[in-house]
């Protein structure tokens, strides 16, 4: 049984689409000044650059199992949505505090940037998983 999203809904996703392809554009196209943004380095190797495009590809990634609940308009699917990416979300934030806590090369820059940004996505997330 389908049940129809609502604006609630449709709103949330919408959002989840643009902020994650946005971030994935930033990641993806000024990798190296998105690192020193988090970061206690100025200049990158080849190695941290790749592997930052990557982060940003997956970022792209997980727009689409948002866009496909949005475009099939199916209230469950965008529940399933919201609770795979909490999961995630929260899975990723646990490796980013273990991180920053066994290496000196984090800044404080990276709590404020990346894990305000994701502990958002995470509420956002859990809001609609029940």
């Amino acid at each position: 049984m389908n049940l129809q999203i609502t604006k609630k809904y449709e709103y949330f996703l919408f959002l989840d689409i643009v902020a994650w392809s946005v971030f994935g554009l930033l990641w993806y196209f000024y990798p190296a000044r998105m690192l020193s943004a988090n970061t206690n380095e100025e200049k990158f190797n080849s190695i941290s650059i790749h592997m930052t495009r990557a982060f940003a590809i997956f970022l792209f990634v997980s727009v689409i199992p948002s866009y496909y609940a949005l475009l099939k308009h199916d209230k469950m699917l965008a529940k399933f949505t919201f609770m795979c990416k909490f999961n995630l979300f929260i899975f990723l934030l646990l490796t980013m505090i273990y991180d920053n806590y066994m290496s000196t090369q984090w800044n404080h820059k990276h709590y404020k940037f990346g894990m305000f940004g994701l502990t958002l996505a995470i509420v956002r997330s859990e809001e609609h998983t029940s």
